[in-house]
């Protein structure tokens, strides 16, 4: 999901995309929008946060690095995945990452204090 005047983007899981647009637009003075979507669940949402933790601002959202942005680009839009596009498996793809990261002690916990 991204706010269209700031461009901030929050990264997060929900089972209903468009329900959860609704319930945060009620909440926020910027209009936003879902830029791409992909299969994944707790685990790739923290992978997520842990690899774009510099650029977060607060809770599940995070500023329009360039290297956010490379990687929403990469996710099929609402559109094409209601077209028919294939959506990528984000657990899947990011497994062993996911592992380092918990091996190495980062948590969520602790992305927060930086």
């Amino acid at each position: 999901m991204r706010e269209q005047e700031r461009g901030n983007i929050k990264i997060g899981i929900t089972a209903d995309p468009q329900q959860r647009l609704s319930q945060l637009q009620s909440g926020n003075s910027d209009l936003l929008s879902i830029e791409g979507l992909a299969i994944g669940s707790e685990i790739a949402e923290y992978v997520l946060h842990v690899r774009f933790s510099q650029h977060h601002i607060r809770g599940e959202w995070f500023r329009p690095a360039d290297e956010v942005v490379a990687f929403m680009d990469t996710l099929p839009s609402i559109q094409d995945a209601e077209a028919g596009e294939p959506l990528s498996d984000l657990d899947a793809e990011f497994a062993h990452e996911a592992i380092g990261f918990k091996m190495a002690g980062l948590t969520r916990r602790r992305l927060r204090r930086r």
